[in-house]
């Protein structure tokens, strides 16, 4: 299929596209991206089946528009179009595609005369380059500026009020150097060069924005209508495959969209007016002698009265201003055809173009006017939809309905993600969408802690619940490390369970302590019986009590547990034992070892031999000496 989608009745975008379905929008990943603040972002999807094209609108505040009525669906024709404002699109079948000229309507190829100052010698095609482009201020009815502006491609065109301006503006809203149109990449574009009151471009403030034929500039009281046109579109040959244009296209009229009967003899009667025209106003030829009466008579005698430069002068203004008109210059056309009149006011052939030019140029303003009133109600509408979507969230945000209240966001932020059209609403929408995300991620976040609590406080009773099996059983260490488990949860939900596992740890411990206690006892005993206050160490006990003594403390002390403090002390109170009783037992592997020494030194080594071995079986001790007697039989033993 192949989509022409034009803007003020100039064609900004032609192509042929391969697939059944192609999307138009907004957003950067449609097929066709139509810029413009009232377009949604995801506008039109056109589908081509069965030999016709299925339009569907995916918007909820803009309609299409066909016929002057408003659709969410079309069934279309090839070469029908529809309209969302400001752009009309046109569907043509790919096997039919014709000259974008055509548009809506058939036209059979005439050899209709082209507009003043075409030449339809030639047949080449000649392409479109920079320098060939020109943008043209046309100053608005009631602006201080009247005087057309002509911006070429190679200069940059400054605004301002200062005299050092290309355009020199005495307005105190004005700033010195107010703003600049450049040429960039075969595009015209304004950018604001930091001025107190802004630059306008259709009512919007910019900073840099591209210029399209159509666009309405306003800086202070002055405002013009901006147009980009082709240099080449005068005085060169005109391609092979061109077509004449229709009236409407000759002086900018917008092209009927409905077939009517009223509509169609409009348009005849507009040709037949300017085939009159342009018959009547053919180029002058040379004098040759006395011109016929009825052409004296038509001209009137001021005319005829005129030397012959003068002559050639209003012929070439009266070119000038039909080649304005053709080009949709109304202003500048009424400019130069109001100075022939008081020149020569009765001739006829510029009184007539002139009526003709100001009555296009009526027309032309009543037509701008409808299309201002119809963006500004479409904005209207997309402003009130927006509105309505905020207040909606704002009230199921009141009920605590977040969900219901982001989907009304959303919708309100797809709408005008930039805040152009309506810019508190959408503010007051995104602190919303903020807020409502702070309170369900702090809703998540306690709903988290809850559950975790819970998981705890399910692990919490399985430790009780274990350590009181292990308790019933007699097994008091392993039900006292179950219950230090739950002591180590702070959170104070839980504080009732710490206190009972406290409370069932002193318990178990007092069972635990009590029967170690009549072990030791009976230990300290005996260590009392071999260790009377007084005595010095190595005087009275033998090896073989003291190691029997020390096995018995060891065997006692490897079992208390120390999982209280009275434990703990009850085990340190065993270690000072052993402590005692391996000094006592290193003193006598001492004596022995040094009388192995002195057997070793008499040359009886088997006897020092023996000793060596009775100090490593005999003592359990690590100590030096025990030591030194393994390294003595390593070195000396068999």
């Amino acid at each position: 299929m192949k989509i022409i989608v034009f803007k003020n009745d100039e064609i900004v975008l032609e192509k042929v596209f391969d697939g059944e379905s192609v999307s138009l929008g907004r957003a950067s990943d449609n097929d066709i991206v139509l810029e413009a603040p009232h377009i949604s972002r995801h506008q039109v999807t056109i589908t081509f089946k069965n030999g016709e094209f299925l339009v569907e609108n995916r918007s909820s505040v803009k309609k299409l528009i066909f016929e002057g009525k408003g659709f969410e669906t079309l069934k279309l024709k090839s070469k029908e179009s529809f309209k969302i404002s400001p752009y009309e699109i046109q569907l043509i079948q790919k096997d039919v595609i014709t000259h974008p000229l055509e548009r809506n309507d058939s036209r059979e190829e005439s050899q209709e005369t082209l507009p003043v100052g075409f030449n339809d010698a030639g047949s080449e095609h000649t392409h479109i380059s920079e320098t060939s482009l020109m943008g043209v201020l046309e100053p608005v009815f009631g602006s201080p500026v009247s005087k057309k502006q002509e911006l070429r491609s190679q200069d940059v065109f400054t605004i301002g009020r200062a005299s050092s301006n290309i355009l020199h503006i005495e307005d105190p809203q004005l700033s010195r150097h107010h703003a600049q149109i450049v040429f960039e990449h075969g595009k015209f574009y304004i950018e604001d060069l930091v001025s107190e009151n802004g630059t306008l471009v259709n009512g919007t403030r910019i900073t840099k924005h591209e210029l399209h034929t159509g666009d309405v500039i306003k800086l202070g009281d002055a405002e013009f209508q901006f147009k980009m046109i082709d240099k080449r579109f005068y005085g060169v040959p005109a391609p092979s495959h061109y077509l004449p244009p229709q009236p409407y296209e000759m002086v900018g009229l917008r092209k009927p969209q409905k077939k009517s009967r009223k509509v169609a003899l409009t348009a005849l009667f507009s040709l037949l007016v300017l085939c009159i025209l342009y018959l009547f106003l053919g180029p002058e030829k040379k004098e040759q002698g006395p011109q016929p009466a009825s052409e004296i008579h038509s001209q009137g005698v001021k005319f005829e009265n005129l030397a012959h430069e003068e002559k050639t002068k209003i012929t070439e203004s009266i070119t000038e201003a039909l080649r304005l008109m053709n080009e949709g210059d109304f202003l500048g056309a009424i400019n130069i055809l109001e100075k022939i009149r008081a020149r020569v006011p009765a001739y006829e052939k510029s009184n007539a173009l002139l009526a003709q030019a100001k009555k296009f140029y009526q027309e032309r303003r009543v037509e701008e006017s409808k299309q201002k009133e119809n963006l500004t109600q479409a904005l209207l509408q997309a402003k009130e939809g927006i509105s309505f979507e905020v207040s909606t969230a704002i009230q199921n945000y009141r009920r605590r309905q977040f969900q219901e209240a982001l989907e009304s966001i959303d919708k309100a932020l797809e709408q005008d993600p930039q805040g152009e059209i309506a810019p508190q609403e959408i503010a007051q929408a995104k602190e919303l969408k903020k807020i409502i995300l702070q309170e369900q991620s702090r809703k998540e976040e306690i709903k988290n802690q809850k559950e975790e609590l819970k998981k705890q406080e399910a692990q919490i009773k399985s430790y009780m619940n274990r350590g009181s099996v292990r308790y019933a059983q007699g097994d008091y260490v392993k039900a006292i490390a179950y219950w230090q488990k739950v002591t180590n949860y702070k959170e104070p939900s839980f504080k009732k369970y710490v206190s009972q596992a406290e409370k069932n740890i002193k318990e178990s411990a007092s069972h635990i302590l009590g029967s170690f206690i009549m072990m030791t006892q009976s230990l300290d005993q005996e260590f009392e019986t071999l260790f009377p206050r007084g005595r010095a160490l190595a005087e009275a006990p033998t090896v073989d009590q003291l190691s029997e003594l020390r096995r018995k403390y060891v065997d006692v002390h490897e079992k208390v547990p120390e999982v209280t403090a009275d434990l703990r002390l009850q085990k340190r109170k065993i270690e000072e034992k052993l402590e005692i009783l391996n000094k006592e037992l290193n003193a006598h592997a001492q004596n022995q070892y040094y009388q192995s020494l002195l057997f070793q030194s008499q040359g009886n080594m088997g006897e020092a031999v023996r000793v060596w071995k009775e100090i490593v079986t005999r003592y359990d001790i690590k100590s030096e000496y025990v030591k030194k007697a393994e390294e003595k039989l390593r070195k000396y033993g068999k």
